[in-house]
């Protein structure tokens, strides 16, 4: 398995590597990092990476993915984004837009890294964050709150809800759709600032305000109630916080001429949506609990485990959101193998039930650290004792050391023992009594390294 890996990467590079993009979907996994483990000795290990880096594009395809040496920094990146974006235009593809959990932070190394890419904020980190002014994470009120934040950030267009409801009606002629089965069949979008803004606030109002009634009827019955937000600063700076990525239109889409937000597959009938890095976080959960299940794993494990699993899931998607047809094998090689001993069969392409397999060429004038193909900094490895020459495990001689020693002990001056042949019976060549017949002794034996033969 390990030789099929090793033959098979280059060919799983080049496919992620053709794979174009105009959104960026980037997000760091923090659990995955320190299963990786370097053997140092006997019993000894340590986790050289912290952090591990991936990106999708906008049809949620992996376009890039590394582990790092440290923990959730933009800065650990920016080379490779920089290979990343001169990537695109030698595939005929420009970015456009990056989707990121952190905008405000990360903003300015990524223009720079990128010039004229949109930076945007994650809808589902940014509802991830108003946890610390929850009262109960585990509640009902707090489903309701997130159901409420939802339906104020998630605008159904005209359009779009029209576009749901004929769909759904020519599945099932029969019947009108119901509102909710056209709801969640629709695409929503997130509107601009200023209508994003009144829509947080009457919903952050709107509880306030229950809370506040909650507590006016405690105090007059004297019956504790449950409240949404906690009391004290923390909710008050939560609520600043969120509302100002709203009024910066961190949140906003932009507009469909900027950025194609909905990818529509006429073929598949289905829409999908280009922004949220929701597809990563599945990745890695399913990664996390699949794939690298182990608390522990080589590195050449988890190389070939992960370029496994991306490459599998490119392919799955491509089926499922971009509508291409299913392929008999995912690997490239046996496919091209096999229309190639086709052909020599006298078989013709259009006699085979399936196509001849697109092999990707590697893009060379740009060099992408993809994985594990990258050196860790010198502090790193001296911090953990990582030399260049491999040194035994433990301070015992050699095998030749060892015989030298030995032979070192032996006095090759001292006079040869004779034993005494008489102490052993002679044969001569007669059958004992089992009826065998034994080879007659030496008339003398010797012991040691001289003396007379």
């Amino acid at each position: 398995m390990a030789t099929d890996f090793q033959h098979r990467k280059a060919l799983q590079l080049a496919k992620m590597r053709s794979i174009k993009s105009e959104t960026w979907k980037l997000d760091f996994g923090y659990k995955l990092a320190p299963k990786a483990k370097v053997w140092t000795g006997r019993g000894k290990c340590f986790a050289p990476f912290k952090s591990v880096a991936a990106i999708h594009n906008e049809d949620a395809m992996t376009v890039f993915w590394k582990f790092c040496s440290g923990s959730e920094s933009i800065q650990l990146v920016v080379p490779d984004l920089k290979r990343l974006h001169e990537r695109n235009p030698l595939l005929g593809s420009k970015l456009k837009a990056t989707c990121v959990d952190n905008c405000c932070n990360v903003r300015g190394v990524l223009i720079e890294a990128t010039p004229g890419v949109l930076v945007k904020l994650d809808c589902f980190h940014w509802q991830q964050r108003w946890d610390p002014c929850l009262c109960d994470t585990k509640s009902e009120k707090t489903i309701a709150f997130r159901s409420l934040m939802r339906r104020a950030i998630f605008v159904t267009e005209t359009n779009e809800h029209n576009r749901a409801k004929e769909l759904l009606g020519k599945r099932n002629p029969s019947r009108q759709p119901a509102a909710h089965e056209i709801y969640k069949e629709a695409k929503a979008t997130i509107p601009d600032p200023e209508l994003s803004e009144r829509r947080v606030m009457a919903v952050i109002q709107s509880l306030m305000k229950k809370d506040a009634d909650g507590e006016l009827e405690s105090a007059t019955t004297g019956e504790p109630k449950s409240r949404f937000f906690k009391r004290g600063a923390m909710t008050l700076n939560t609520i600043a916080n969120q509302l100002e990525h709203v009024r910066k239109g961190c949140l906003s889409d932009p507009t469909s001429d900027a950025v194609k937000i909905h990818q529509f597959n006429a073929k598949t009938k289905k829409t999908h949506t280009a922004r949220g890095t929701s597809s990563l976080e599945n990745e890695w959960l399913f990664i996390h609990h699949h794939v690298l299940s182990t608390p522990a794993t080589g590195l050449a494990r988890a190389e070939k485990a992960l370029h496994n699993c991306f490459e599998a899931s490119n392919d799955k998607k491509r089926v499922t959101r971009l509508g291409e047809e299913p392929e008999v094998s995912a690997r490239t090689e046996s496919l091209q193998a096999l229309h190639d001993l086709a052909s020599r069969c006298g078989f013709k392409k259009s006699d085979l039930d399936f196509k001849s397999p697109e092999c990707p060429h590697s893009i060379d004038k740009v060099q992408e650290h993809i994985g594990f193909e990258h050196q860790l900094p010198p502090e790193l490895e001296a911090s953990h004792g990582v030399t260049d020459d491999a040194v035994d495990d433990e301070e015992e001689e050699s095998g030749i050391q060892a015989l030298d020693s030995f032979l070192n002990e032996v006095d090759f001056a001292e006079e040869d023992t004779r034993i005494d042949p008489m102490q052993f019976p002679v044969n001569d060549g007669e059958n004992d009594e089992d009826g065998v017949q034994h080879n007659p002794t030496p008339d003398v034996f010797f012991i040691g390294f001289g003396g007379e033969h």
